[in-house]
């Protein structure tokens, strides 16, 4: 078999550790060097001196997130998150992302299968890279329980939960919450839970609006990390006697992932993940003059609750890294003046997924290629069902690929991107390493020279098989 594409003389890292290898892709995958026929004409690439991983997945994203209020400013008009699956999926490539797993959110009286194919009709055409969903579940009745059968049937075997966000209709009860998990047991589907008490953190929102404190800084204050731990401890328990496969959301308190840790070490079927800003940023943040641009849910914690996320992070009982990537424009951040119970909550990220993780993981804290690997690549295709197609470098997996130079540093600039949606991003001036020079997507070139080359309809549904630890 002649290949399409070799890789010579490169460091080749994934989950299972570090190798010099020459690989050989051909129709997108990879292939076994005992398949190939070398006498023919074929690309190749010199890697000497550089790094080769498995393409990102970044399991967790908002793009285009319609967040269920009118804007202020012009209340004929739905407030959205200000980056498309088009512009968006270009910049995550640049930085490494080959996959994205973004989020349907269920509108009343829509079906789950209206709202999917609704969604789906956003991303079709307008990926750069490919593309799944987490199916959103905010209406649990008998219905809804039935169709979670054809939903799995498309390729979507996640469904995702929240216990809080009642104003916009997302939150869902214990008792619904538990008929959800009975029903992802039967289909051996996973649920994924946004993990907060609302009613404590409601009751704490109108304690400070009472007294007329609208500081962003109360955003900790209202959700501090017990109301995550609880409602984190709850679903455990929950899930332990369902036997129904649980992944915990962005995951931000240091009690929360220990409760995580707790489970596994007893052979609990539950998964977590931390998004970046929950590594990187500290509440700190939210006594500066542009603490309104950092509203986020969960909050940013203080430096010792970080310091416990990266411990989760060292021993894997937190298993994925993502960007929870939901921009907004400045404008849009301020439009409640600072009200730190109506700000819109998200920052940008999935354009230094990588960069972020590879320059703090390996570059500061000296963590592993192989572990980042994991972390980014190998945990989350495993749990969300991608393993056997992406996650790993393999015959018989996409050839998705990621090819970096140790030693090049990017300061990273929002103008260092063709086009983006929005007009800040907490990384500006952040000196990065690990930008890929080059990025395959089942073997073509979709970044060369850190430039997007692809095709804005490159990217694929994957349909998902079933999440496994």
């Amino acid at each position: 078999m002649i290949p399409d594409l070799v890789i010579r003389n490169g460091t080749v890292v994934d989950g299972s550790g570090s190798r010099e290898e020459t690989l050989f892709i051909k129709d997108g995958k990879y292939i076994s060097p005992y398949e190939v026929n070398e006498k023919g004409n074929f690309e190749q690439i010199n890697a000497k001196g550089k790094i080769l991983l498995p393409g990102i997945i970044d399991c967790h994203t908002h793009y285009q997130m319609k967040c269920g209020r009118k804007r202020p400013d012009t209340p004929d008009i739905e407030l959205t998150s200000c980056d498309s699956f088009l512009y968006g999926t270009r910049n995550a490539l640049m930085a490494g992302t080959t996959t994205i797993i973004d989020f349907t959110h269920q509108e009343k009286g829509y079906t789950l299968t209206k709202t999917l194919e609704s969604r789906l009709n956003e991303m079709n055409g307008a990926c750069a890279c490919d593309y799944s969903l987490h199916c959103g579940i905010s209406e649990v009745d008998k219905e809804t329980l039935n169709e979670l059968h054809a939903i799995k049937s498309m390729g979507i075997p996640t469904f995702k939960l929240h216990t809080s966000y009642g104003k916009r209709g997302l939150k869902l009860d214990y008792g619904e919450i538990y008929l959800v998990m009975k029903k992802a047991r039967e289909l051996d589907c996973m649920v994924v839970v946004h993990a907060e008490e609302e009613r404590l953190v409601q009751t704490m929102i109108r304690e400070m609006l009472d007294s007329a404190d609208f500081a962003l800084k109360n955003i900790e204050l209202v959700r501090p990390e017990f109301v995550e731990a609880g409602t984190i401890s709850m679903l455990i328990m929950m899930a332990e006697h369902i036997d129904c496969k649980l992944h915990i959301s962005h995951i931000s308190s240091a009690r929360g992932w220990k409760e995580v840790k707790i489970a596994k070490s007893q052979d609990i079927d539950v998964s977590a993940d931390v998004s970046i800003p929950h590594l990187f940023f500290t509440s700190d943040i939210y006594k500066s003059d542009n603490s309104f641009l950092y509203s986020i849910t969960p909050p940013l914690r203080g430096k010792n609750t970080v310091e416990n996320l990266w411990e989760g992070i060292r021993t894997e009982d937190i298993e994925i890294i993502t960007s929870n990537h939901c921009p907004f424009s400045r404008e849009l951040k301020n439009m409640e003046k600072g009200n730190f119970s109506n700000l819109p909550s998200g920052l940008p990220g999935a354009e230094a997924l990588f960069p972020s993780v590879y320059t703090e993981a390996v570059m500061n804290r000296k963590m592993t290629l192989p572990h980042i690997a994991r972390l980014l690549s190998e945990n989350p295709a495993k749990r969300m069902g991608l393993y056997g197609k992406k996650g790993a470098i393999k015959p018989g997996f996409d050839a998705d690929l990621i090819i970096i130079d140790p030693a090049n540093r990017n300061t990273y600039k929002i103008s260092n991107f063709p086009k983006v949606d929005y007009d800040w991003s907490p990384y500006e001036g952040c000196e990065l390493y690990g930008y890929p020079e080059t990025v395959l997507l089942r073997g073509k070139k979709v970044v060369s020279s850190y430039s997007y080359t692809g095709d804005d309809s490159d990217g694929q549904l994957i349909k998902r098989g079933l999440p496994v630890q």
